[in-house]
Order: C-alpha cells, then sequence, then structure tokens
C-alpha cells in the first residue's frame, strides 16, 4: 500500500433527492479512497449510488431537487464542498478532475467536427501549470492553435486513432463506438488532471473492443501517474483493470479490498453473494442474491443488505457495522467481524 495522501478521500458522504413520492436516501455516509497513480474500482448493482457519487465530487448534483446533507470530500487537502462554484469550475472541474462518459455519442457534440471540440477543451481548460503560458499563446491566435493542434495530435496518436489528422475534420457520428470512447478518453487525458472519472466507459462496446479500451486506458493512465475512479458493475473488468475496489450497495460502501484479495478473500456477505452470482462454465444453473434492492425511499436502517442476508443478526437492523480492518488495505463494514 502507497504511503502517500490519497489524492481523493470521500468522508461520511451523504446525498438525498427531494421527489414527489418522498426523499430518496441516496448516499449514507460513503467514504472511499483514491491514492495517486492508482485505479480504484467504484462496483455494485444499479442503483446502488456509483454515479451519484461521481457527480458529489464533481459539483454537479441538480440543486435542488439534490441536497448533499453531510461529509467532505477532500481533493489534494482541499474540501471540494466547500468551495464556490467559480472556483470549481475554474479550477477543479473539467481540469484538475475530469470525466469519461458512458454515452460517448451524447457526451460529443453533433454539430461541431473534432477540431473544434478538442480546441474548445484545451482554450477553457488549459493544462495545469500552462496557465500562464496559455494565456500569453491565447492573445496570438495563430501560434496558439498550432500549438494546441500539435498537443491533440500527438494524444490522438497515443490513443491509436486511426489517421488522427484527417479525424480532426470529421464529426462524431463519423467514428464508431470504440473510437469514439478512444476521443472520450483523449478529450480527458488533454488538460493532463490529476483524477479521472471514468463512468462505465465501456458497457456499450464489444468484448474485443472493450479489452483494447481497457488495456489502452491502463497504459495511458500509469505512464501519465493520473489516478481514476473507475465506476462499473462488471466484475470481470474490475479484475483486469482496478488496483483496489471499493464495493456499494443501496448508497452505503461495504467492503474495499485490493482486487487479488477482494476475488479471493470476500468478507461482506454482498461481496460473496455477489461473485457467486457471477457465470462460470462450472455450474449448472446461474446464482442469485435473494430478494429485491430496497426502496432507498424508506430504506432499511442499519446495514441495508440485513434484508437479503442469510447471515444476518439482530443488530445488522438497528445500527450501520463499523469499519473494521481485516488486513491491510482491506476493510469491511460487517457485524460478523
Amino acid at each position: 500500500m502507497s504511503s502517500a495522501p490519497p489524492v481523493l478521500e470521500v468522508r461520511d458522504l451523504c446525498l438525498r433527492f427531494h421527489t414527489d413520492q418522498g426523499t430518496v436516501e441516496a448516499l449514507d455516509g460513503v467514504n472511499l479512497r483514491v491514492l495517486p497513480g492508482e485505479i480504484l474500482g467504484l462496483v455494485g448493482e444499479s442503483g446502488c449510488g456509483k454515479t451519484a457519487t461521481a457527480r458529489a465530487i464533481l459539483g454537479v448534483v441538480p440543486a435542488p431537487p439534490g441536497e448533499i446533507t453531510g461529509g467532505r470530500i477532500l481533493f489534494g487537502g482541499e474540501d471540494l464542498l466547500r468551495l464556490p462554484e467559480r472556483e470549481l469550475a475554474r479550477r477543479i472541474r473539467g481540469r484538475a478532475i475530469t470525466l469519461i462518459p458512458q454515452d460517448t455519442l451524447g457526451a460529443l457534440n453533433p454539430v461541431f467536427p473534432l477540431r473544434t471540440q478538442l480546441l474548445d477543451v484545451l482554450r477553457w481548460h488549459p493544462p495545469e501549470g500552462d496557465g500562464g503560458l496559455w494565456g500569453l499563446l491565447r492573445r496570438y491566435g495563430r501560434r496558439w492553435r498550432r500549438q494546441a493542434l500539435a498537443q491533440i495530435l500527438a494524444l490522438l496518436r497515443q490513443v491509436q486513432l486511426p489517421d488522427p489528422e484527417g479525424a480532426l475534420a470529421k464529426y462524431p457520428h463519423e467514428f464508431s463506438g470504440g473510437q469514439r470512447q478512444r476521443l472520450l478518453i483523449a478529450m480527458a487525458l488533454l488538460p493532463n488532471p490529476v483524477l479521472v472519472i471514468a463512468d462505465e466507459p465501456t458497457t456499450a462496446l464489444d468484448v474485443t473492443i472493450q479489452a483494447q479500451i481497457l488495456r489502452l486506458l491502463r497504459r495511458l493512465v500509469k505512464e501519465r501517474g493520473t489516478s481514476v475512479l473507475f465506476i462499473t458493475h462488471d466484475l470481470g473488468v474490475v479484475a483486469r483493470l482496478c488496483d483496489r475496489v471499493t464495493v456499494m450497495y443501496a448508497g452505503q460502501e461495504v467492503e474495499t479490498a485490493p482486487t487479488a484479495a477482494l476475488f479471493t478473500r470476500p468478507a461482506h456477505p454482498y461481496t460473496q453473494q455477489l461473485l457467486a452470482s457471477l457465470p462460470d462454465h462450472r455450474k449448472e444453473e446461474l446464482e442469485g442474491i435473494p430478494g429485491v434492492v430496497p426502496s432507498l425511499i424508506d430504506p432499511p436502517r442499519g446495514c441495508r443488505f440485513h434484508t437479503r442476508c442469510s447471515q444476518a443478526r439482530p443488530e445488522c437492523a438497528l445500527t450501520r457495522p463499523p469499519e473494521r480492518l481485516l488486513a491491510p488495505g482491506h476493510t469491511v463494514r460487517c457485524h460478523l467481524y
């Protein structure tokens, strides 16, 4: 485990949404840490709060109906929840922290060619540390444009986009899904961020293209020393890509461990059942987790998994378990420990 302070630390984050049906308790005291140069996987079933966590980190929770009711989001030691919106937009969002979204076509503007969109990224979010130089060059349009295009082409070659020079004149619909995913990776890395949040970026890709994108992403972030928060529900992707994993269930984090330890020694009953439900050619029938995910409008008290847990104890329905350290880097929230 790295002794360096975390790039990102989320502490006891609570988020709710006020709706016509009631108040949705989307996040209930979520904790996670992203270390320098690592890829942390954030996994769980749909609706468990993975994307809500990412939106809170980026400061794009709509208010109303969203409301962060507690916790801290420390980035480089600075609490993002206390930053004014203007400062967050100027220094952090899209610059120090960038996003690779899930919808490749919807994330790109259909009416502008790629050249215009990539230049806009550098125009509004120049690389950290280059603000003075880039601000000076911006006064001289042609010179700035030449240097910016040279940087863009170098990155497009890094992400292995065919014919980078010709690609700059194309529109988003002229690229395949895998090529658009490479473009979004390039756009996220263009400002030279400290942290990239990847929100299920390979969900819509076939398995061969998915493997290429994962290898490419891992190589690029390791070369650049960038940290990644990789959001997914695919445990196969986690096994191939991530250094550590945080497992979420119904708005609570339940276990965090190095990837190898999570797959060989899962501690929380939910993690155990989640891994047991993976398809296996040696199994005659697929296994599932009994019951359904509880409504977050009126969620269960204590550990929210206790309504589906075969090992639940009376105290599981009363109080949320504290975090227990099982091994270096391996923590779990469960009354069994």
